[in-house]
């Protein structure tokens, strides 16, 4: 699945995963029902565009996206996967997903945020306004591919909205480290702990 950038300094053109769809900050002070209440209609889209709005969340993902490489996408599904009551991904499951997913993310989804990085250079007979317009037009089939790339992980299994709340918060630290673990060479420094602690809260807020 898709990343959120490449690099930390992109976060004003490029933070958006599943990429601009935030309705706003999900800070965890706000109205937004009850813990947990994230994921009731299933749907794993809705719980990535609720917690990439959560306080630091953004930034969290661009830096695990620098520094390891992490595909956002089956970050942000492992740690549905876990918060929503759905248990723990095996490791059998997380070789399934990558590879399912790779054929797209590469194909489709850095295709697309390819092009529409090109289109930010001088090197092109149209206005900067004109390439910056199709810009836009291009990351909307960025964003849409993310979508469906999401949504066709998330199409199995139900929720157990009556699994506990401690076991959930469990399942979820346990599927995002696995998914770490999978990008990172070595052991999880205190960086990594800290950007995954800021997912995860969100997770919950």
């Amino acid at each position: 699945m898709a990343s959120i950038a490449n690099s930390p300094d992109a976060v004003s053109a490029d933070a958006h995963l599943p990429h601009g769809l935030v309705d706003g900050p999900a800070h965890c002070g706000a109205k937004a029902g009850p813990p947990m209440a994230v994921d009731s209609d299933g749907l794993v889209w809705s719980f990535a565009r609720r917690i990439y709005g959560g306080a630091g969340v953004a930034q969290a993902c661009l830096e695990l996206q620098a520094r390891h490489g992490v595909d956002m996408d089956l970050l942000l599904y492992a740690a549905w996967f876990g918060a929503s009551g759905r248990g723990r991904l095996s490791a059998a499951e997380f070789d399934r997903l990558r590879a399912e997913s790779a054929a797209w993310h590469a194909d489709i989804v850095l295709a697309l945020r390819s092009l529409r990085r090109r289109l930010k250079t001088a090197c092109h007979p149209v206005s900067a306004d004109a390439a910056a317009g199709l810009a836009r037009r291009i990351l909307d089939c960025e964003i849409e591919a993310e979508r469906l790339a999401l949504e066709a992980m998330g199409e199995r299994l139900t929720a157990n909205a009556h699994r506990p709340e401690r076991e959930r918060r469990a399942d979820a630290e346990a599927n995002v480290e696995a998914c770490l673990s999978r990008f990172r060479v070595g052991p999880v420094d205190q960086a990594d702990r800290t950007d995954l602690a800021t997912i995860l809260a969100a997770c919950f807020c």
